[in-house]
């Protein structure tokens, strides 16, 4: 069991976005994640049904393919993910992300994480909306996942991937899929 621990993430309901720490908990530990959920989301946007039926997507199937999860698949398109703390694991953390105007945000890749600034996790992750239009096991959200993973296995390849290109990789990544 993990302890609660504290993590950097994007206040987005300002821009430009401004740093925040939040608190959030170990849910689940699978072969290559931890699933992390802030903990002002448990209980309320978060139950541990939804962490199982996450893991379930996470490690064992996906629609298109019932004998591979989402990481599985990412990794056989597009490669391993980087491991810069020594720990293969990959951080999933699920918190409210506030929107900004008339714009929601469903997750994103923050690749300051992997650096050593002052307010990198220092850990491979993605950062997913607890809290969004879609529950964080629907088929919508998972295929977000499915996506920003894309982006972090992508960010040891070509950190300076042209933009679009990255984005329609990891929308390919949500085809292929099923999502």
């Amino acid at each position: 069991e993990l302890p609660a621990r504290q993590f950097w993430t994007w206040d987005l309901s300002v821009m430009p976005p401004i740093d925040q720490q939040i608190t959030a908990s170990c849910r689940a530990r699978t072969q290559n994640a931890y699933v992390w959920v802030a903990d002002d989301a448990w209980g309320d946007d978060v139950t541990q049904a939804v962490v199982d039926a996450v893991v379930d997507a996470f490690e064992v199937r996906t629609p298109a393919d019932p004998t591979r999860g989402i990481y599985a698949v990412d990794v056989a398109t597009y490669g391993a993910p980087p491991d810069i703390d020594a720990d293969p694991h990959l951080y999933l953390l699920y918190l409210p992300l506030a929107g900004y105007g008339s714009y929601t945000f469903d997750g994103f890749f923050r690749d300051v994480d992997q650096s050593q600034d002052p307010t990198s996790n220092r850990v491979e992750m993605v950062q997913l909306n607890s809290a969004g239009t879609e529950p964080a096991d629907s088929d919508y959200m998972l295929g977000v996942l499915m996506h920003e993973l894309v982006h972090l296995i992508g960010s040891q390849y070509d950190a300076r991937e042209e933009g679009w290109l990255s984005e329609m990789l990891a929308e390919a990544a949500m085809a292929i899929g099923g999502y």
